[in-house]
This record gives C-alpha cells, sequence and structure tokens, in this order.
C-alpha cells in the first residue's frame, strides 16, 4: 500500500464514501493524513467557580433534578435540569434538544459541554458527552454526507494500519535540529491525535514551519527565473 493509493482502499470505506470525502479534497491516502483539523475543542472537565462568564466549558456532576422540556412557539422547546459538583449546584439549559431527554438520567454523573452564564449560575449546553472525556477532540471542515465522527474514525484507520509511517520527511535533517522540530510522522500524528495541548502546539510550529520552507523555496526559484529571463543573450 502506498499513500498515492484512492481512499477506498482503506477497511470500511466503499465508493460511495470515498466520493463523500472527495468533497474536502480527500482524493487519496495522503491527502487524508494531511487533512488537519482547524482547531481543538478543550474537553477537559473544569470548575464552576473557576469559569469566567461566557467561557465555553465542560461541567460534570451529579444529575440532581430530573429533565423536563417546555414547549413554547412554532418547533421551539426548552430542556432544563440541574447538576451538583461538590456543594454547588447549577442549572443546565438546552434549546430545541427535546431528544436529550431520555439521556438525562437522575443520580447519574454527567458531563456537558455548553457556555457559562456566570450571572443565572447556569450552563447553555451544546453537547451531552456519553462520558467524561479529559481530552482534546479535534473539530475539522466538513462537507455534506461527512460527520466529524466518521471523518475521525476513517482517520484513525489510517493510523491503525500504519500508514503515517509512509510518510517522507521533507524538511533537511539540519534545520529539524536547528529550530528542535518534530518529525513529519511525528507532526502529523501529533496533529490529529495529540498527547496534549502543548504536543499539538509543538506539531502545529512544524507543520507550518514546513509551509514557510517551501514558500521561500517557491520564491527563490520565482527570483532564479527571473534573473535568468533578464539576462541579456545579445
Amino acid at each position: 500500500m502506498n499513500l498515492h493509493q484512492p481512499l477506498h482502499v482503506l477497511p470500511g470505506v466503499g465508493p460511495k464514501s470515498a466520493e463523500k470525502y472527495a468533497k474536502l479534497g480527500i482524493e487519496n491516502l495522503q491527502d487524508l493524513l494531511l487533512y488537519f483539523p482547524f482547531r481543538y475543542e478543550d474537553f477537559k472537565t473544569k470548575q464552576v467557580l473557576e469559569l469566567e462568564d461566557g467561557e465555553k466549558a465542560v461541567l460534570s456532576g451529579q444529575v440532581v433534578t430530573p429533565a423536563s422540556v417546555q414547549y413554547y412557539g412554532f418547533k421551539r422547546n426548552h430542556l432544563r435540569f440541574s447538576l451538583k459538583q461538590g456543594e454547588v449546584v447549577f442549572a443546565v439549559n438546552f434549546f430545541n434538544q427535546p431528544y436529550l431527554a431520555d439521556k438525562i438520567e437522575l443520580g447519574a454523573t454527567l458531563a456537558v459541554f455548553g457556555k457559562w452564564d456566570r450571572a443565572k449560575a447556569s450552563l447553555t449546553g451544546m453537547k451531552v458527552l456519553a462520558q467524561v472525556e479529559d481530552d482534546l477532540q479535534p473539530v475539522y471542515r466538513l462537507a455534506q454526507g461527512v460527520s466529524q465522527a466518521g471523518l475521525v474514525k476513517v482517520i484513525k484507520t489510517a493510523f491503525d494500519q500504519g500508514l503515517d509511517l509512509l510518510i517522507e520527511e521533507n524538511i533537511p535533517q539540519s534545520l529539524l535540529d536547528k529550530y528542535k522540530l518534530m518529525s513529519r510522522c511525528q507532526a502529523v500524528r501529533a496533529m490529529h491525535f495529540p498527547k496534549d495541548l502543548a504536543e499539538y502546539k509543538q506539531a502545529l510550529r512544524r507543520i507550518k514551519f514546513e509551509e514557510l520552507f517551501y514558500f521561500q523555496m517557491q520564491l527563490q526559484t520565482l527570483k532564479s527565473e527571473i534573473r535568468f529571463t533578464e539576462v541579456d543573450w545579445s
């Protein structure tokens, strides 16, 4: 297997699925490995008392009031319940997501990603996590028919196949040593599956350096071509 093979050679990826990923510019295995997330959401759980007003965060706690749904207007509704974190009880609100009520079990421990409102001591929920995930979650640009979970699964399959080991280094070793950069293989893996935020930043630094390196090379080539055309051959 080589990185220039089409995406559908991966287990679990058929021709129809490959067509959907092609909308993102992912035509082959190399395109997949180099399709990086444009940001990460920090899904490390935090304490209520350390949050700033308007901050997005994950709060976990015990469900102490049952979920209730109120309907108003046309297809508009408000789901509300309370979580207890230590001695602090706070409200959690979801809008127009009544189906989440089935996931809210009284007495269960729940983690919710949302936006904190200090004045109201409440969290406007964006996502209920299946479990407390003390890690970073990637956010990729998507196209119709492609989900975050599906894309991450395909990328993970590629890594499980060891395809990242086929990535060739494109920066001279002298520059890697001088600027203390990750290898290209390490950086690509860390862009998708970083151990922590620090490793992600190191990987991003390497990728940005690579972009600058190629830009400088192209610039030098262009300057050489211009000088060559300006030579007086008469």
